[in-house]
């Protein structure tokens, strides 16, 4: 999909300023031509804003445009977890589902997760996060490997 088609998409759903779209659609747009092999997640989005600025409406819109239910986005609360195993553990369960149940989707485009209340987060939680952005995958304890290569990711 083409960055106009993005922005096109995107008009529909949000009111939003006019250079702040055409900034959003060229990002998606460069999420969707990411070069093979490339090591990390698909991409990183950090949406900041008081309360009532539209961070989740756009989650939603992105998500339509990427052609997944704005429903069924995964979020990850990372100031729940104090320590990395249970953390682990949960990304592990997300995995599975993903698995489980994949949804339809635009070709070659990334699958969303939002992760909340990452300054609320611990050190080892931040630890994994950190590794999961620089490589795109983390092994649990199980020996199972995680791979998150496919993953837009949106604080």
């Amino acid at each position: 999909m083409l960055s106009w088609q993005f922005e096109q998409l995107l008009r529909k759903d949000l009111v939003v300023q006019p250079e702040a779209l055409r900034i959003l659609t060229r990002a998606l747009t460069h999420v969707m031509v990411r070069p093979a092999g490339r090591p990390g997640p698909a991409g990183m989005f950090l949406l900041l804003g008081p309360v009532g600025s539209g961070k989740n409406e756009l989650i939603r819109a992105v998500a339509r445009v990427l052609g997944e239910d704005p429903l069924r986005v995964p979020r990850l609360n990372a100031g729940l977890f104090l320590q990395a195993p249970p953390f682990l553990n949960f990304l592990h369960q997300l995995s599975q589902e993903r698995a489980r149940a994949p949804r339809p989707r635009a070709s070659r485009s990334p699958e969303l997760v939002v992760v909340e209340n990452v300054e609320s987060a611990s050190s080892p939680v931040l630890d994994v996060l950190v590794h999961i952005f620089e490589l795109g995958n983390i092994a649990v304890a199980s020996g199972v490997h995680l791979d998150f290569t496919g993953v837009l990711f949106v604080f």
